[in-house]
């Protein structure tokens, strides 16, 4: 995360006095581990770098927040698209588009008890779908050296 975003995020996160937020850098392994399991959503604001730079793939963490479970809000960058579905495991927005994520974040913020668990479930479900049928094209490639 750049430092200055990270700093402005801190701080407006601190003024606000937002205890239930958690924004983190760079924390031990076990640690993310543990935050990522006990969060309700995750969120990745994934944007174009200023250098042009788009890293492109789709980050781990937002991978990782859904075989926990965890919906995500997160933007229409790079192969992001490829992995989450608007309202079904996430909320997706525009890269930089305040007005988007403050939408967003509204609706999550009302979101009902019934609607979350679905959209917890499915996002677990879609990634692991998906891993099964790595698994098994590993297998298969395996299978055929041997």
């Amino acid at each position: 995360m750049e430092k200055d975003y990270f700093k402005s995020l801190t701080a407006a996160v601190n003024d606000q006095t937002l205890s239930n937020i958690s924004i983190n850098d760079h924390i031990p392994f076990l640690d993310y581990q543990k935050k990522l399991s006990q969060a309700h959503i995750a969120v990745s604001l994934s944007h174009k770098a200023s250098s042009g730079d788009t890293e492109g793939g789709c980050p781990v963490f937002i991978r990782d927040a859904l075989f926990y479970g965890k919906p995500v809000l997160t933007t229409f960058h790079c192969d992001i698209p490829d992995l989450f579905v608007h309202s079904y495991n996430s909320w997706m927005i525009r890269e930089n588009d305040v007005q988007d994520a403050s939408e967003a974040l509204d609706e999550i913020s009302f979101l009902s008890s019934r609607v979350y668990q679905r959209m917890a479930w499915q996002a677990m479900e879609s990634v692991r779908s998906k891993s099964n049928s790595s698994g098994n094209e590993l297998i298969d490639v395996y299978s055929s050296l041997l």
